[in-house]
């Protein structure tokens, strides 16, 4: 802490999250109803467990850095079990 009794915490330390409306600014190949689907799938696809989804009660956000991971993955998942695009 400083002397001012404020926690200094630096930019690169945070996480970049975005509401999920707003992420096709971030990723404009993602769609918002494509989106939505994930997100109400969460659970199943494994989204919630990479952290990539933050949910505090009604409101969710999107750690924009942890879901682009999480897109390689299911990416990888899919060429693994000969379902390419």
């Amino acid at each position: 802490m400083t002397k001012d009794n404020q926690i200094r915490i630096k930019s690169d330390d945070l996480p970049l999250l975005v509401a999920p409306n707003d992420l096709a600014n971030y990723l404009p190949a993602v769609r918002k109803g494509g989106l939505r689907k994930e997100i109400f799938y969460a659970e199943r696809n494994g989204l919630l467990a990479s952290g990539a989804l933050i949910r505090r009660g009604r409101k969710c956000l999107i750690d924009v850095h942890k879901y682009i991971e999480w897109l390689r993955q299911q990416s990888l998942l899919q060429i693994a079990s000969g379902r390419n695009c």
